[in-house]
This record gives C-alpha cells, structure tokens and sequence, in this order.
C-alpha cells in the first residue's frame, strides 16, 4: 500500500510493523486492526506511542507495545539502575503530571523519552538508570545531548543513540566554549550593550562552569571514572580521589580524555 509513499517522510516500514496501511492520500494512514486514521506526520514521531496515545483500545499496539516492553526486558536488563521504578517511559511521564510548570521546550515527552523523570525533592530531573540530576530545567535544553554531556557512559543513553551520538555532545561542548571565547573577545573590540555583554559573560561562566574540575575548580575536568561514567575532575586531584566526587561512588579506574 506504501508503493506511493513519500520517501522524505517516516519510514513506511516503521508504519506498517505499527499496523499502519497507506490510503494514497497526503501522508494519510489506516491501522488495519482499529481503523484509527493518522496523518501530518514528522520526521522523528514515535510511531508506536503516537498510534497507542491516539487509539488507546487498539488490541493490536497495545499487544505490540507490551512484546516491546519483554524484548527490552531481555535486551537491557536492569543491571544496576538507580530508579528501577522509573524504567518506563508512561512512568516518567506520569511523574510530570500536575506538578510541571515550564512551557518548553523541551516537552515532557521528550524529557522522558531521554530517560528522565521529575525528582519531587528538588524539583530537578533525573534519569531512571544513572541518577544524574540536570537541575537547571528552565531554559531551552536538549535532554539527550545534556544526558550525553553529563553521564557520557549511561547505559540507557548508549542503547538509545549510540556512542557516535555522545562523543559528537561532548565534542560540542568543547566548540561551544571556544565559541563564547571568540565572542566574547569580539565584543571587547566592538561596540556592544551592556545587555549583550552580559548574556555573553553569563553563558561563558556557565559553559566554564561544566567543564572545570569538580575538586579545585581550576583547570578542566578530563577525567572519567569507571564505573560510574562520570566526567568531573582533572588529572592532578584525580590521583587522591578514592570515590567519586559526583556520586561517591567508588573509583575502579580512571581514563584520560582529550578534546578532539
């Protein structure tokens, strides 16, 4: 039924295994079991979850979806996660509701979707696998790409989007730093505002701030501990930590890392 279907769009065999037939119509789609219609499509929908919010009594995403949940049982077991209640994604979304008050973006979905629920304590969010805490929740943020930056060896964030997708994070923090750098000497040879300048100081303090050391506060932080994965102190106050800094959690080995 897809011989027609638009290439750019979603991937027609993602809509099929979803129950999805194609009418031939725009982007106009049909699940076979509810006769449920779906369309305006975007690239990067979840399919799954889009047809199962739409059309909750489809027998068929609903048997599809819990097969999902067993093969995620059996692909990634739940070795040692620090929120094992909150593995799934409904779980997380649900601890959103009524207690949420910032617009966006991003979306609570998208939240969850990178593994993160609201923490009530603090209310900051956390990820359900490796309990790293993102606490500045009112600006515009990526989830996965400040998931990557902060806990680059979380298990869930590799089985999601691959270790190609965090070093390419990590990599951009380093060029955004560099980038603010540039800025900010540029604005010392011109004629800016006072505004401007502020959001640049700001916005450099803030990136310095991620990279430096969590110990002396001096120079950048370059190395990661295992296991816990975390990316938080230098070379030289590495050499008399026992436990980690972040997590106290204790420190197996330790890797130099080196900006590319």
């Amino acid at each position: 039924s897809f011989l027609n279907w638009h290439e750019n769009a979603l991937d027609k065999k993602a809509l099929a295994r979803s129950g999805f037939f194609y009418l031939g119509n725009r982007d106009r789609t049909q699940c076979f079991n509810c006769m449920g219609v779906l369309k305006n499509w975007r690239p990067g929908d979840d399919i799954n979850t889009i047809h199962s919010e739409s059309f909750p009594t489809c027998s068929f995403i609903r048997n599809l979806l819990r097969a999902d949940r067993n093969l995620f049982r059996e692909m990634f077991p739940c070795i040692d996660p620090k929120r094992p209640s909150m593995k799934f994604y409904e779980d997380r979304i649900s601890s959103f509701e009524g207690k949420w008050t910032h617009s966006g973006p991003p979306t609570i979905s998208d939240i969850a979707k990178a593994g993160f629920f609201l923490f009530d304590v603090d209310a900051s969010v956390r990820c359900w696998y490796c309990d790293v805490v993102v606490s500045d929740v009112s600006r515009q943020w990526s989830p996965w790409e400040e998931h990557a930056k902060q806990y680059p060896s979380c298990h869930f964030l590799l089985r999601n989007r691959g270790h190609n997708f965090v070093e390419a994070a990590l990599s951009s923090l380093l060029q955004c730093v560099v980038n603010v750098i540039k800025s900010y000497n540029l604005s010392k040879d011109k004629t800016s505002s006072p505004e401007e300048e502020r959001r640049v100081q700001s916005e450099l303090r803030r990136l310095r701030d991620e990279k430096r050391c969590k110990v002396c506060l001096d120079r950048d932080a370059e190395m990661v501990f295992i296991p816990c994965g975390h990316l938080s102190t230098c070379l030289i106050c590495t050499q008399s930590l026992r436990q980690c800094p972040v997590c106290r959690m204790k420190i197996n080995r330790s890797y130099r890392t080196f900006p590319s």
